[in-house]
């Protein structure tokens, strides 16, 4: 299940979308998702909450991701917890 996790992060990572962000908005609207998931990949979920008027996110929540995710990142907040 990690190496699922961590995959969709990275892809996040590659199309300059804030993978929190991204997974915050598939859990709240996951029957949303299931009926329709190619609205939902990482690329496409922004405009799908748009064309459902949920709304862009807001300006404390940027929608760019800037900091890349390495192992060593993933690891150290992992023993935090």
């Amino acid at each position: 299940m990690g190496d699922i996790l961590l995959s969709v992060i990275e892809t996040c990572q590659l199309n300059k979308i804030n993978p929190y962000h991204y997974l915050i908005a598939i859990q709240t609207h996951a029957d949303q998702a299931k009926n329709n998931p190619s609205l939902w990949l990482p690329w496409n979920y922004e405009a799908t909450m748009s064309d459902l008027g949920l709304g862009p996110p807001t300006s404390d929540q940027s929608s760019t991701f800037e900091q890349e995710i390495t192992p060593e990142i993933t690891a150290a907040s992992l023993l935090s917890a």
